[in-house]
């Protein structure tokens, strides 16, 4: 991970450790075998745990568009913790030190957050169940406060002190609510509304727990905030605003019939708007002279998937605005001017546009998000229409794609003959491809992957069209009824 990182902000590795794309595959296919040697599914111990986590972690950062095989392997990690017990809160077992069960809450609060992450990205329900679960979080100690020989442990630090336990503390809040926030979106029945209110209110109690040095109220006053902590900063702010679209996005478009929905409608488009707007944000940020140039390994973190959601939503209210139907009330909400819809929306394309990178799924984003603002302003307000305040730009040969996604290019000895998102064998391969890392023959792509590689990105530049048919085809998409439009995205980003 500390290769990547260096990789990314194009600094050598030190002490003459060679290439940091080398040294990451490297590290990755040794973590693997040392597993497999392991016999890591019939005894697992608590490095089995810690172990999986961090090859999973460099999964992620070596192959970021490979989620399904992360899915997988974060549920092997989390079904494993269960079978050792650590979903069950270690204070009421006597056997387990205080120490030990410092260490357990830790590694279990890591677990459940990637997995939720995980499962609400690929739109499926998360096996934790909370009444199966009562594992506190952490508490607030730095590293040198507790220790193995502690009877008991000390007095925990206020919640307001920043220790490097405070974000995973943080973040669990939010994402225990977030966790039930999909569930919900992921039942076959529709939830009552005094459910997603209550739900609210949760995630509102979570968001004001936020403690102040992860708080993005005002990017001004984030000048003298370093890198590290402006990147947990927007971490914060995109979960929180993520789970605010996904629990009132079926209850925005009720709200355009009947008042008493009102408030869904407005949190939606709040949500939406406050996440595009990180999003040209962060975009500008990552730029030569930008707060976060060094820290472009955030941009692979992100989700394009929840910039989608944003989109359209803001799709779907100016859609509602411009021709409402019949009897729908068409007053705007609290939040969100159509000039500033339409600004959010025409920035946010322009970032993916300028965002040139070979990667399908990035490119099927520019084109959702073309066909989209096409489809609600049509052709003609689009190219008179200029955001205003745009931030500064990505050129639209920009160096960026290759900084962020440098497995995309030619050059990069990591192979994506495997792991290619768009293989139709890539469930079939995934525990071989995870677990045993690359060979020695994946370094040099044969001609047949390479014919493939080929085949597929004729494919991708061919689907491109089709998208945007599908979207502009109004009896293929309802975005009324849809009640994940996420889901629905996510089908029309990999339709072929």
């Amino acid at each position: 991970m500390g290769a990547f990182l260096y990789f990314q902000s194009r600094e050598d590795l030190p002490g003459g450790l060679g290439d940091p794309l080398d040294v990451m595959r490297t590290f990755h296919q040794r973590s693997t075998d040392c597993m497999l040697t392991s016999n890591y599914a019939y005894e697992p111990n608590h490095h089995t745990l810690q172990a999986l986590l961090i090859n999973i972690r460099a999964e992620f950062m070596r192959m970021p568009e490979n989620y399904f095989g992360i899915w997988v392997l974060s549920g092997v990690v989390g079904r494993l913790a269960i079978r050792m017990g650590y979903h069950r809160e270690p204070a009421n077992f006597a056997q387990i030190s205080p120490f030990q069960g410092e260490m357990r809450r830790r590694t279990w609060a890591l677990i459940c957050q990637l997995e939720s992450l995980t499962c609400c990205h690929l739109g499926l329900p998360s096996f934790i169940q909370e009444n199966h679960c009562d594992t506190q979080l952490p508490n607030n100690y730095l590293d040198e406060d507790i220790d193995p020989d502690n009877v008991e442990l000390p007095q925990p630090r206020p919640g307001t002190e920043q220790t490097p336990v405070l974000y995973t503390i943080t973040k669990g809040r939010i994402v225990s609510v977030f966790r039930t926030i999909c569930d919900q979106t992921l039942s076959v029945q529709v939830t009552p509304y005094d459910q997603i209110i209550a739900l609210d209110e949760r995630l509102r109690g979570a968001i004001q727990a936020i403690p102040p040095c992860f708080r993005l109220d005002n990017l001004q006053d984030c000048l003298t905030v370093p890198p590290y902590l402006l990147v947990r900063r927007y971490n914060m702010e995109l979960l929180s605003q993520k789970a605010r679209c996904i629990l009132h996005r079926h209850y925005m478009t009720v709200g355009y019939r009947d008042p008493k929905y009102a408030y869904s409608r407005s949190s939606c488009v709040a949500g939406a708007l406050s996440l595009l707007r990180n999003q040209a944000e962060i975009f500008e940020e990552v730029q030569t002279g930008g707060r976060l140039v060094r820290e472009k390994w955030f941009i692979s973190s992100l989700d394009i998937h929840d910039y989608l959601l944003a989109s359209m939503i803001a799709c779907l209210e100016l859609s509602f605005r411009s021709h409402p139907p019949g009897g729908l009330n068409a007053s705007e909400p609290l939040q969100g001017s159509q000039k500033d819809l339409i600004d959010a929306l025409l920035r946010s394309c322009q970032f993916w546009e300028g965002f040139h990178t070979t990667s399908p799924e990035i490119r099927r984003a520019s084109a959702v998000m073309s066909a989209m603002i096409a489809k609600v302003l049509g052709s003609s307000a689009k190219s008179s229409h200029k955001p205003s305040a745009m931030p500064m730009g990505i050129p639209i040969h920009s160096d960026l794609d290759q900084q962020v996604h440098p497995q995309s290019t030619s050059k990069s000895p990591i192979p994506r003959t495997k792991y290619q998102p768009e293989s139709s064998t890539r469930s079939n391969m995934i525990f071989a491809d995870s677990f045993a890392g690359s060979t020695a023959e994946d370094n040099s792509p044969s001609a047949s992957s390479r014919e493939q590689s080929s085949v597929m990105q004729t494919n991708s530049d061919n689907d491109l069209g089709n998208i945007e048919e599908m979207l502009t085809d109004p009896n293929m998409v309802d975005w009324v009824r849809s009640n994940g439009p996420r889901h629905s995205l996510k089908l029309i980003i990999s339709a072929r």
